[in-house]
């Protein structure tokens, strides 16, 4: 079950003590760096003796083997344990524990000393499997023998007479000798034609190396003549396209200033119109009121008393009607102050409006008039910067080649070039 802890437990009399002896396994989670979510990354085993917990696995067994031998508990607890877990070498260790090692051993030392003196503390099965094997080895080695040895004496030369060749080597080492000294004769002949050679060549050479040094000190001053024209002629035309490409972003840029300027005058216009349509219809709105002002204002009251009740058509008292009469007076009147009221503070509303558009009128068409007026300046301005760039375009570049040819005209050159 994950996240659970599971645990074995086992309570042991131990020489009248009661110990208790618990191993837990459970799931290791973890949160990393960055991350809101909890990440399993393993198990982990926990260890404790009598409640307390033990911090490692070595420290839990030390404390149990303090006890009893762990093999000694698994052959007193598991009836099977020591004729199928237990190796032949553990049993024979654990019978001799029992019976005793009563064997004479310093007899037996004795007896094969060159035999243990060769094993040299090996054990007994090792030692003869090692001998089986070296054993083997050497027996094929041994069948390769006959062979090799019959190959070898075929191979082998007739048996020389060495007093023989001994002469003859006397012999053409003499010789030898002769020659040599007759060769090295004629070296020394030739070295002295050679030396002889040599000085006359130093002296040929080093003429020559004179002359190839003015040659190419002419050769220098020629290329430095073409390349100052050539230098001269390039930084005049690099001064020409930067004139021409700062001509043209001077031009680039009014433009640019000149559309945002058109831009803003357009929106001021769209403004002005908004608003001289907003006062024509405020004056319009006012004449409006106006009319409906005078014409409630001529209003007269209308009524027609009712002289019999309602409900029982008796005749009503001349009291009564008057009252009736007054107090529908009062009503009309009042209804008629209200909307004259109302109709003066809307036509006020209206007049402050249209007061505050006449001011943003005025400014608006002062900033167009400013706008325009810019325009017109910056217009000029390109104009002036485009016929620039024109007359700038108009004069020629140098032509590279063409300076090199009149460079190679000149007088300096042609002198250098006949020298």
């Amino acid at each position: 079950m994950h996240r659970a802890e599971h645990f074995v437990e086992v309570a042991l009399d131990v020489d009248g003590s009661a110990q208790t002896l618990r191993r837990t396994y459970r799931e290791i989670w973890s949160k990393p760096r960055g991350s809101s979510d909890l990440r399993f990354v393993g198990h982990e085993s926990a260890f404790a003796v009598n409640g307390v917990e033990v911090g490692t696995k070595a420290a839990y067994d030390k404390i149990i083997s303090e006890w009893i031998n762990d093999n000694v508990f698994r052959m007193l607890t598991d009836p099977m344990y020591f004729n199928t877990r237990v190796d032949w070498k553990g049993r024979r260790a654990a019978l001799l524990a029992l019976v005793g090692d009563n064997i004479d051993r310093t007899a037996i030392q004795a007896q094969f000393a060159d035999l243990l003196a060769e094993m040299n503390g090996e054990p007994l099965a090792d030692f003869k499997a090692r001998l089986a094997t070296e054993k083997r080895k050497n027996k094929k080695e041994l069948e390769t023998f006959g062979p090799k040895i019959e190959a070898y004496q075929n191979t082998m030369p007739p048996a020389e007479d060495y007093a023989a060749l001994e002469q003859e080597i006397t012999q053409r080492e003499s010789v030898a000798a002769n020659e040599i000294a007759a060769y090295q004769r004629q070296i020394d002949a030739l070295d002295t034609q050679i030396a002889d050679a040599s000085k006359i060549d130093e002296e040929t050479q080093a003429a020559h190396d004179r002359r190839l040094k003015k040659v190419l000190d002419i050769k220098k001053s020629l290329s430095d003549h073409i390349d100052a024209r050539l230098t001269a002629a390039r930084r005049y035309n690099s001064d020409r396209d930067a004139a021409i490409m700062d001509a043209q972003a001077k031009a680039d840029s009014i433009l640019r200033e000149i559309e945002k300027t058109e831009t803003t005058a357009n929106s001021k216009r769209d403004t002005l119109e908004a608003c001289v349509k907003k006062q024509a219809n405020i004056k319009s709105a006012l004449d409006s009121m106006r009319a409906k002002y005078e014409a409630e204002k001529k209003a007269a009251f209308e009524y027609v008393d009712a002289t019999t009740c309602y409900a029982c058509g008796q005749p009503l008292p001349a009291a009564t009607i008057e009252e009736a009469r007054r107090a529908a007076r009062e009503s009309f009147e009042k209804h008629q102050r209200e909307i004259l009221d109302k109709l003066i503070a809307d036509a006020n509303l209206e007049k402050d409006t249209y007061s505050k558009l006449t001011k943003l009128v005025s400014t608006t068409e002062q900033e167009i008039a400013m706008l325009d007026q810019r325009l017109s300046q910056l217009r000029a301005e390109h104009h002036a910067v485009t016929l620039a760039i024109t007359t700038a375009k108009d004069v020629p570049a140098i032509d590279l080649e063409t300076e090199e040819e009149q460079a190679k005209l000149s007088s300096e050159y042609r002198k250098l070039s006949d020298e």
